[in-house]
């Protein structure tokens, strides 16, 4: 299979979120509140990953499909390619002419 670059985005961009820079000074802000923003992050991400896993199941179970299609068409046309070889190998002496009068 051929390599896929890996193109940089805008989902590769350090966030505030991901930095963990806030606006409340440390003094004045809860753990609570920030042990319940990860939870939610960390949810977001479990939902994420679970998603992306399952489209590639799915991709893996449809390039099978094709390859084994693609594998069958190949045979097809081999085979074919066979009988037009054996065909055309048959001496013009063997086949039976018949002449047309205009």
């Amino acid at each position: 299979m051929r390599k896929i670059p890996y193109l940089r985005g805008a989902r590769d961009i350090r966030s505030i979120r991901s930095a963990g820079i806030r606006a409340i000074p440390k003094i004045h802000r809860s753990n609570y509140l920030e042990l319940y923003m990860l939870s939610n992050e960390k949810g977001r991400l479990g939902r994420e990953c679970y998603l992306v896993d399952r489209k590639g199941k799915t991709t893996r179970t449809l390039i099978k499909s094709i390859n084994k299609r693609m594998n069958k068409l190949q045979k097809e046309t081999y085979e074919e390619q066979q009988n037009i070889k054996s065909h055309s190998k048959a001496s013009p002496k063997s086949l039976k002419t018949m002449r047309i009068n205009y």
